[in-house]
């Protein structure tokens, strides 16, 4: 009875070493997955970081090219505002040219019949 007794009292112990092995190894797993969870998180923080930064920099270079197509728009718009000014002024020029060559036309012609008048 001493001998079995003291049989399972071995019995337990090793069982008890197992365990406490067991535990151990776990307790070591648990260890590592916390490390690489938090280089997991770190990186994570790095990548949201790059992103936002990416995001960013696509954002500032969108708002910059919205604002040069509108500055280049609105030069265009004035140079076709110019450009209808100086068609309005060439227009009026022609009028004016027209009825400048009209007068000196009836000029020329009024100091023939002048002339005319004065051989009659």
């Amino acid at each position: 009875a001493e001998a079995r007794s003291i049989e399972r009292v071995a019995a337990v112990k090793r069982e008890a070493n197992k365990e406490k092995s067991s535990v151990a190894d776990l307790s070591q797993k648990v260890d590592e997955l916390m490390d690489e969870n938090k280089k997991l998180r770190e990186n994570n923080e790095k990548l949201e970081a790059t992103v936002s930064s990416a995001a960013l920099k696509e954002e500032t270079t969108s708002t910059e090219h919205a604002e040069a197509k509108n500055e280049w728009e609105m030069k265009a718009k004035n140079l076709s505002n110019q450009n209808q000014q100086l068609l309005d002024e060439n227009e009026t020029l022609r009028k004016e040219m027209t009825t400048a060559e009209a007068r000196s036309i009836e000029q020329v012609a009024a100091v023939k019949r002048e002339a005319n008048k004065e051989k009659s």
